[in-house]
């Protein structure tokens, strides 16, 4: 009867373990694919600009402006700014030197530079960057977590 108990016990831990590594896979894969599909936005948003290498001028920038993936972008653009964490914060270094931000939010403060047509080709290209090196550390990650499901002892020590 003991036996059974201590069986059971041990299989309880490792279901506990294999499902807490598949839940933690599933939402590292949620937000990957969240932060890849803002990226695609946003790299939809701004090819216009790109196209015509014209950043300045509120009035012109505002008329061509999609509205509906501009709405879409600013509504996430905190949850993608936080999914980022230390990914989307760099030195910031505005033109000609007139000020610096330690820990600039990139992706923030980018988009509304676009609306109001201050918005830098560097800035955008930083911006794109940030995510691209994000998506690529959670690629790694998920692979990892990958492995986990797996590997049994992983299952024991996150069931414990």
């Amino acid at each position: 009867m003991q036996y059974f108990l201590f069986i059971g016990g041990i299989v309880v831990i490792l279901v506990t373990g294999l499902i807490k590594i598949r839940r933690s896979a599933n939402s590292m894969i949620r937000n990957h694919n969240f932060v890849n599909e803002f990226r695609q936005k946003f790299i939809q948003f701004i090819t216009p600009y790109l196209q015509r290498n014209q950043f300045s001028g509120f009035e012109q920038s505002r008329q061509e402006l999609d509205g509906q993936l501009y709405h879409w972008l600013v509504s996430h653009m905190d949850k993608t700014q936080r999914l980022l964490g230390f990914y989307g914060r760099a030195h910031y270094s505005a033109p000609f030197g007139r000020f610096q931000v330690a820990n600039y939010e990139y992706i923030i403060n980018t988009i509304n530079q676009i609306s109001t047509g201050d918005a830098e080709r560097e800035d955008l290209a930083m911006c794109d960057n940030m995510m691209v090196r994000y998506i690529g550390a959670m690629d790694r990650i998920i692979d990892d977590e990958e492995k986990d499901l797996k590997n049994p002892g992983m299952w024991l020590q996150q069931g414990i």
